[in-house]
C-alpha cells in the first residue's frame, strides 16, 4: 500500500474554524474552495434574510440535534417550504452546502450546529445569523477541546 504524502495544518479564526488537513488535495479543497463557498453562502443567506421572510433556525446541544432537526422539519414543512441538512456530517461543510441549496421560496431553514472546538460556534454565527436558537441539552462531550461542562455550555 502506497503511503500518502501527508501533512497537518491547524488554523482557527471565525472565518476558518479549526481544520485538520491530511493530504494536498484536501489542502487545496479546504483552503481554496471551501473558504470561497463559505463566503458565497454567507452573502447568499444575507440576501435571502433581507429580501424574503425566511426564518433561520439553529440547533445545537450535546445530543439530540439531528432528531430535533428532523422532527422540527417534519412539522414546519406543513407551514411552508423547509430546507434542512439531510446528513449528519461535519457542519463546517454541511451548513454552507445547505444554505446554497436553499431556494428563495424557502420559509424555514434549519441548520444543525454541532461544536467540538472553542470558537466553532463563532463561525456558525458569522455564517448564518439564526432567528431562533435551540439548545437540546448540555453534557460533558468533546472535553479534549472544551475542557469541562462549563466549556461545553459556553461554546454551545
Amino acid at each position: 500500500m502506497k503511503k500518502q504524502n501527508t501533512f497537518v495544518q491547524w488554523w482557527q479564526t471565525p472565518e476558518f474554524p479549526l481544520i485538520h488537513l491530511s493530504d494536498r488535495t484536501s489542502f487545496i479543497k479546504k483552503w481554496f474552495f471551501h473558504p470561497i463557498k463559505r463566503r458565497v453562502a454567507r452573502l447568499y443567506l444575507k440576501i435571502l434574510q433581507s429580501s424574503t421572510d425566511i426564518k433561520v433556525i439553529g440547533i445545537t446541544g450535546s445530543a439530540g440535534k439531528t432528531t430535533t432537526k428532523e422532527v422540527l422539519a417534519s412539522i414546519l414543512k406543513e407551514d411552508g417550504k423547509t430546507v434542512f441538512s439531510k446528513e449528519n456530517i461535519d457542519p463546517i461543510y454541511n451548513i454552507p452546502t445547505t444554505i446554497l441549496k436553499t431556494p428563495p421560496s424557502t420559509k424555514y431553514l434549519i441548520l444543525e450546529m454541532g461544536v467540538e472546538y472553542l470558537g466553532e460556534m463563532d463561525f456558525y454565527l458569522w455564517l448564518a445569523k439564526p432567528d431562533v436558537g435551540i439548545i437540546t441539552n448540555i453534557f460533558p462531550t468533546h472535553l479534549e477541546f472544551l475542557k469541562n461542562v462549563e466549556g461545553v455550555m459556553t461554546e454551545k
